[in-house]
């Protein structure tokens, strides 16, 4: 079966917050995934008007790759290299609860939105420089 098809599947099976198991740890990612080209766009198109270039609400801005993984206000990390568990920003932008569900405008983020995201995440962990 196709992975992205898989991983669509997981995760629209999943409970909010829940991570799909096709993110479990130690599974085996096979496409690359480019911050610039796939991931960034996303968040400048749904994150930056609170976590942009200009704006670091609750501690975070999405602006950069680098700047993503820093400490937020609250101690948490919205991006945890390689590690989806404790990458705050997934259970956010699952979460069913309107008060907490990122962002808190507009439609949440598609599945396959959710599923880069998580991809991204998992690869950044894996990268040796």
């Amino acid at each position: 079966m196709n992975r992205l098809l898989f991983c669509l599947m997981v995760a629209v099976a999943g409970c909010a917050g829940d991570i799909p198991q096709a993110f479990a740890s130690g599974s085996e990612v096979t496409e690359a995934v480019d911050f610039v080209r796939q991931v960034q766009p996303i968040f400048a198109r749904r994150c930056y008007k609170c976590h942009g270039p200009n704006n670091d609400e609750a501690g975070l801005r999405l602006s950069s790759e680098e700047s993503s993984k820093g400490e937020l206000d609250s101690g948490e990390h919205a991006i945890v290299a390689g590690d989806l568990k404790s990458s705050a920003i997934l259970a956010r932008i699952r979460s069913m609860d309107e008060e907490e569900r990122m962002p808190p405008e507009g439609k949440p983020l598609t599945e396959e939105e959710v599923v880069l995201i998580g991809r991204w995440i998992e690869l950044v962990g894996s990268l040796v420089l």
